[in-house]
């Protein structure tokens, strides 16, 4: 996974390498910040919100670009487990940090207007669990204690569709320049896991608000 995640960086920089003086770059940088929602498949994960912060930048030529991607969930989805009686048995709370490559459509050459934006990745997990076990629980199993774990890293795949609104106007289209942008965008992060000898889904979907400068120069 750490090979792949490497070949796919290397790319990248090769790609802006290459595009940095063609004459026809395009660039952006920007943050985010989103509501998300869970989807797990796994039996008592109700759907939990979370909130991640995410910073990504784009280089390409026209209005393709290629970056890295990153997120983290300021505050992670929180679930209850109960027995079938009712009875709680523990809470989790579960922090992920994203770390991947994107590619990123701005179908729209002139950073002066308004755009429709469409963005697809794939990426490495790493999360964590905090479990806080209950009085009832640890009556029936004192010798476990409660604490933060982590999850063997897996695979993201995620894709996104938006609109890139412009906030403010840089140099005529025809000399090249940039503007500052706010996006809004709906995402969904699809991440197969497997543990217990079982195939779990931690899918989750939402909705991000950002800014984010986009630079086209066609000199």
């Amino acid at each position: 996974m750490k090979r792949n995640l490497l070949s796919v960086l290397l790319f990248v920089f090769l790609f802006t390498v290459h595009y940095k003086s063609s004459g026809q770059a395009s660039a952006m940088a920007g943050f985010s910040f989103g509501y998300n929602q869970t989807a797990y498949n796994m039996e008592g994960y109700k759907p939990a919100p979370y909130y991640p912060l995410g910073f990504r930048i784009g280089i390409g030529a026209f209005g393709i670009q290629l970056g890295p991607d990153f997120w983290t969930s300021l505050t992670g989805p929180s679930f209850k487990l109960s027995d079938s009686t009712g009875n709680e048995l523990y809470s989790l709370k579960i922090h992920d940090t994203y770390l991947g490559g994107m590619i990123r459509a701005h179908a729209g050459d002139n950073p002066d207007e308004f755009a429709v934006i469409f963005r697809a990745g794939a990426g490495v997990m790493f999360s964590k669990k905090t479990i806080d076990y209950s009085d009832y629980y640890l009556g029936m199993f004192p010798n476990l204690a409660d604490g933060t774990f982590k999850y063997d890293n897996s695979t993201c795949f995620n894709g996104a569709f938006g609109f890139s609104i412009p906030l403010t106007h840089g140099q005529k289209f025809q000399e090249g320049g940039g503007n500052l942008h706010l996006t809004l965008e709906g995402v969904f992060n699809y991440n197969p896991r497997k543990y217990d000898g079982q195939s779990n889904y931690h899918t989750s979907w939402g909705v991000q608000l950002g800014l984010s400068y986009n630079y086209f120069n066609f000199q």
